[in-house]
């Protein structure tokens, strides 16, 4: 048997949401046979919690009930909150509403006597706030949360766990989730634009400097072209936001294509807000800046905000920078008007292509049944292609609703027709359907965030990644569709 990893190895794949990998990596290890360890059995219940909320009927509150349980076992062992206050809340998920009463006052019992004190003076008043919401003393859990949101203002992480699992138990108790809107985390934005802004335009600057304001953004995604993207991104990191760059193509390419025909202080820039910031992605097998490429790095965008926003427990907002003189559709839709200024001898142009799906596995009637065209068979697998990319996430979002059995896996390219997709492409497409377990669908990350895109209740979690022709593939699986999306008040597709 492997050796143990650190525990906080399995940590740091739960918080990212790679349930399924922190789950095998506890149970290969021989850990999750462990039964005298309270670190041990208090990661058993977390990871015990989160399959349990991808469940659904007996199968949900069974894995609820051994999520308490393992909690549980840990407080008896070393009587401490966090472990006893999360059992509470499990035994309420599972249906044993006396004893989450029990294990409820309990905890207020140990905290009034100075014991499970909690990791930080957040958790403390945090711990204290769920008891008393369990118990259904709502003023007295609204109190408590403000003092453990006083005693950490920015622990924003924190601070969306705890929403999550209040709405939880709120839900479950027939109670109002309103009064947590308020203490949610600041909004993920995507921001799009047009190239052909003068560097110098201060009226332009002005405006996105005051939508981004408005926005209240907590991070950012989007591209970096000359004009629009890079006055937001700059505006973005002046209002103390993290920026995540999303490129349609390689950075030397981009900055080729997009950047330095407009001037070299927009060159300087970019080169500035590549270095500040916090990640940048680049659309996987995209070489050269094309009008499929741009679309489906703006759809890749959106998706990453989308779920950023749905784990921060936040909303996601759109920028829309353009010269056709619109009005914001929503609130969370928010449109700069602008004026272009394009120099002589200078395109905003770029070559055609469009976006496209492949979808492979072994049922060649699904393909027929959601009127795809096949367009290969290799190793048993069909693969087929739709260049309508709504169309190919609809699909995506009625297999994962069907619990189709698989192995089924989607990859998003971008090509110029059927006869331009590469085999390196059709290849990846179904080395990830042959990687996939029955029940689950595939995806690269670009497919899957184009999912997210078109369908923000889609439940998509990051598998790891897989070495491929000289670059490695983020995979994702495509599990399940979430009981609600609370992300966007007024509309959740700005496409």
């Amino acid at each position: 048997m492997p050796e143990p990893p650190p525990l906080s190895r399995i940590v740091n794949l739960a918080r990212t949401g790679a349930i399924t990998q922190a789950w095998a990596m506890f149970t290969d290890t021989g850990l999750a046979d462990v039964i005298d360890d309270p670190k041990i059995l208090t990661l058993k219940g977390r990871l015990l919690k989160d399959q349990a909320r991808q469940a659904s009927g007996p199968m949900r509150a069974r894995l609820f009930l051994e999520a308490a349980q393992a909690y549980a076992d840990a407080a008896r062992i070393r009587p401490d909150s966090y472990p006893l206050i999360n059992a509470a809340a499990m035994s309420l998920f599972a249906g044993q509403q006396d004893h989450m009463r029990f294990l409820a006052r309990e905890v207020l019992g140990l905290l009034d006597g100075g014991g499970g004190v909690g990791e930080t003076p957040y958790w403390h008043e945090a711990t204290r706030a769920e008891a008393l919401l369990l118990l259904g003393d709502m003023e007295g859990a609204q109190a408590a949360l403000a003092a453990a949101v006083a005693n950490a203002p920015d622990a924003w992480e924190d601070r969306a766990t705890t929403i999550r699992q209040f709405r939880e138990i709120a839900e479950a108790l027939g109670l109002s989730v309103d009064w947590l809107a308020s203490l949610a985390p600041p909004p993920t934005l995507v921001f799009s634009g047009i190239m052909g802004i003068g560097s110098a335009d201060g009226s332009a600057q002005q405006g996105i400097e005051a939508a981004v304001q408005q926005s209240g953004v907590g991070s950012a995604y989007g591209a970096l072209a000359a004009g629009a993207d890079i006055l937001v991104a700059e505006a973005v990191l002046r209002a103390g936001a993290a920026l995540n760059i999303v490129l349609p193509a390689a950075p030397e390419a981009f900055r080729r294509q997009s950047v330095e025909p407009f001037g070299a202080d927009w060159s300087s820039r970019f080169d500035a807000m590549m270095d500040q910031a916090e990640s940048v992605t680049v659309v996987a097998g995209c070489n050269s800046v094309t009008d499929g490429s741009i679309k489906l790095a703006a759809l890749v965008a959106q998706g990453m905000a989308m779920d950023k926003a749905q784990r921060m427990q936040s909303r996601c907002t759109s920028i829309s920078i353009t010269d056709e003189r619109r009005d914001g559709a929503a609130a969370d839709n928010i449109i700069v008007n602008v004026d272009r200024s394009v120099q002589d001898g200078v395109s905003t142009e770029v070559p055609p292509s469009k976006m496209a799906m492949l979808i492979a596995g072994v049922d060649r009637q699904l393909f027929a049944r959601y009127d795809l065209a096949e367009m290969a068979i290799l190793h048993g697998m069909h693969v087929a292609a739709s260049f309508d990319i709504e169309h190919a996430a609809t699909v995506l979002a009625r297999l994962i609703e069907s619990r189709s059995t698989g192995p089924l896996a989607a990859n998003a390219i971008v090509a110029e027709n059927a006869h331009d997709i590469s085999d390196v492409e059709i290849a990846r497409t179904v080395r990830i359907a042959q990687s996939t377990t029955q029940g689950t669908i595939g995806a690269i990350m670009e497919a899957a965030m184009v999912l997210k895109a078109f369908y923000p209740e889609a439940g998509i979690e990051p598998l790891g990644e897989l070495p491929d022709q000289g670059r490695a593939s983020q995979i994702y699986a495509l599990r399940n569709m979430l009981r609600a999306s609370r992300t966007i008040a007024g509309g959740n597709r700005f496409v």
